[in-house]
Protein backbone atom coordinates (compact mmCIF):
# COMPACT_ATOMS: atom_id res chain seq x y z
CA UNK A 1 0.00 0.00 0.00
CA UNK A 2 1.33 3.41 -0.93
CA UNK A 3 -0.33 6.46 0.62
CA UNK A 4 0.62 9.94 -0.50
CA UNK A 5 -0.61 13.34 0.55
CA UNK A 6 0.55 16.36 -1.44
CA UNK A 7 -0.04 19.94 -0.37
CA UNK A 8 1.41 22.82 -2.36
CA UNK A 9 2.80 25.80 -0.42
CA UNK A 10 0.28 28.04 -2.15
CA UNK A 11 -2.53 25.98 -0.59
CA UNK A 12 -4.08 25.60 -4.03
CA UNK A 13 -3.20 21.96 -4.55
CA UNK A 14 -4.37 19.26 -2.18
CA UNK A 15 -4.12 15.65 -3.28
CA UNK A 16 -4.55 12.40 -1.43
CA UNK A 17 -3.82 9.13 -3.19
CA UNK A 18 -3.90 5.60 -1.86
CA UNK A 19 -2.81 2.71 -4.02
CA UNK A 20 -2.73 -0.96 -3.38
CA UNK A 21 -1.08 -3.51 -5.64
CA UNK A 22 -1.25 -7.24 -5.95
CA UNK A 23 1.88 -9.02 -7.10
CA UNK A 24 2.37 -12.65 -8.02
CA UNK A 25 5.52 -14.74 -7.88
CA UNK A 26 6.78 -17.91 -9.51
CA UNK A 27 5.72 -21.04 -7.65
CA UNK A 28 9.31 -22.14 -7.04
CA UNK A 29 10.51 -18.84 -5.55
CA UNK A 30 11.70 -18.98 -1.94
CA UNK A 31 9.70 -17.11 0.67
CA UNK A 32 12.63 -14.86 1.63
CA UNK A 33 13.06 -13.79 -2.00
CA UNK A 34 9.32 -13.11 -2.26
CA UNK A 35 9.38 -11.00 0.89
CA UNK A 36 12.40 -9.01 -0.29
CA UNK A 37 10.80 -8.36 -3.68
CA UNK A 38 7.52 -7.33 -2.07
CA UNK A 39 9.32 -4.99 0.35
CA UNK A 40 11.40 -3.27 -2.34
CA UNK A 41 9.82 -3.76 -5.76
CA UNK A 42 6.22 -3.33 -4.62
CA UNK A 43 6.64 0.21 -3.23
CA UNK A 44 8.95 1.17 -6.11
CA UNK A 45 6.38 0.14 -8.71
CA UNK A 46 3.43 1.72 -6.89
CA UNK A 47 5.31 4.95 -6.18
CA UNK A 48 6.28 5.22 -9.84
CA UNK A 49 2.64 4.87 -10.86
CA UNK A 50 1.61 7.41 -8.21
CA UNK A 51 4.19 9.90 -9.53
CA UNK A 52 2.71 9.54 -13.00
CA UNK A 53 -0.87 9.96 -11.83
CA UNK A 54 -0.08 13.08 -9.81
CA UNK A 55 1.93 14.55 -12.69
CA UNK A 56 -0.92 14.01 -15.14
CA UNK A 57 -3.68 15.25 -12.82
CA UNK A 58 -1.82 18.40 -11.83
CA UNK A 59 -0.74 18.95 -15.44
CA UNK A 60 -4.38 19.54 -16.37
CA UNK A 61 -4.83 22.19 -13.67
CA UNK A 62 -4.53 25.93 -14.15
CA UNK A 63 -1.60 25.92 -11.75
CA UNK A 64 1.69 24.15 -12.34
CA UNK A 65 2.41 20.48 -12.91
CA UNK A 66 3.52 18.86 -9.67
CA UNK A 67 6.24 16.23 -9.93
CA UNK A 68 7.00 14.03 -6.95
CA UNK A 69 10.71 13.49 -6.37
CA UNK A 70 12.40 10.24 -7.28
CA UNK A 71 12.92 7.97 -4.28
CA UNK A 72 15.61 5.32 -3.89
CA UNK A 73 13.48 2.53 -2.42
CA UNK A 74 16.45 0.14 -2.18
CA UNK A 75 18.32 2.65 -0.01
CA UNK A 76 15.29 3.19 2.22
CA UNK A 77 14.80 -0.57 2.62
CA UNK A 78 18.46 -1.00 3.56
CA UNK A 79 18.22 1.77 6.16
CA UNK A 80 15.05 0.25 7.60
CA UNK A 81 16.69 -3.17 7.77
CA UNK A 82 19.74 -1.73 9.54
CA UNK A 83 17.50 0.05 12.08
CA UNK A 84 15.53 -3.12 12.76
CA UNK A 85 18.75 -5.11 13.14
CA UNK A 86 20.16 -2.53 15.56
CA UNK A 87 16.93 -2.56 17.56
CA UNK A 88 17.02 -6.36 17.71
CA UNK A 89 20.62 -6.34 18.95
CA UNK A 90 19.70 -3.88 21.69
CA UNK A 91 16.88 -6.13 22.85
CA UNK A 92 19.03 -9.25 23.29
CA UNK A 93 18.88 -10.52 26.87
CA UNK A 94 22.08 -10.28 28.86
CA UNK A 95 23.89 -13.55 29.38
CA UNK A 96 24.62 -14.48 32.90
Amino acid sequence: MVSLKVTDNTDRIHLALEMQGEFSFSDGMEETARARMADVNGPAILYGVARGIIGVVTGFSNEHRYLLPSVNIVYLAQRQSAREKARGEMELPAEG
